[in-house]
């Protein structure tokens, strides 16, 4: 990914600014999730770059999943200021100051470099929460679909080549089912740098080896 412009500097931002914006332009997907500090940048015509990572909280009242945007770096959101007009920005509300190396000297600029470096950084954590959120679908839609355990056991017998999947340890491997162990569980052997491990699988987590 790369970022536009030349002239990015770092700000320190103020406690509380780096949270989630309580409104947002519905008609604006970008904006659903944006922080307080890129909201102010925003409105004054400022490009602003806060790396960040997405986890999901489940509301303890409405038992509903919620997207929740957190800052890579607490403290710190990143500007692109072709005009370098530092005191305008300062100005902002929730905008402590800008990075400088000394007090006499001006504020630390980043390369193209720098700033593309954190938002592949931060594409590799939205893509990995993309995938934990659709493992945690499809293991709750397996959960509302499950098949009686001597059902799962006639699909996995003694012998029947699975791999482990849906966000289980060892998740991608093939494993050699051996038979029923405890609690909706099976026996399977998967194979690691040369020997053989015996592991205690989920039948959930087992799908049929194409």
């Amino acid at each position: 990914m790369k970022a536009a412009g030349t002239y990015w500097y770092a700000i320190r931002v103020k406690p509380g600014f780096q949270r989630m914006a309580s409104k947002w332009d519905a008609a604006n997907e970008e904006h659903r999730l944006e922080s307080i500090i890129e909201r102010n940048l925003r409105t004054e015509g400022i490009e602003c770059f806060m790396p960040s990572f997405r986890i999901e909280k489940k509301h303890h009242r409405t038992k509903q999943w919620m997207e929740k945007r957190f800052p890579m770096l607490v403290g710190y959101a990143f500007v692109n200021l072709p005009r370098m007009n530092f005191e305008e920005v300062r100005a902002i509300d929730g905008v402590m100051c800008l990075l400088k190396p000394v007090k006499e000297m001006p504020p630390v600029s980043f390369s193209l470099d720098d700033i593309g470096s954190l938002m592949d950084a931060e594409h590799e954590a939205y893509e990995r929460f993309l995938k934990q959120r659709e493992q945690r679908i499809r293991h709750e839609a397996a959960k509302d679909k499950k098949l009686p355990r001597r059902q799962l056991e006639k699909m996995f017998p003694p012998n029947t080549t699975a791999v482990i999947a849906d966000g289980a340890p060892f998740e991608g491997m093939m494993a050699r089912v051996l038979g029923p162990s405890s609690r909706g569980k099976v026996k399977a052997v998967i194979e690691m740098l040369g020997s053989f491990t015996s592991v205690d699988i989920p039948l959930e987590n087992l799908r049929r080896a194409s």
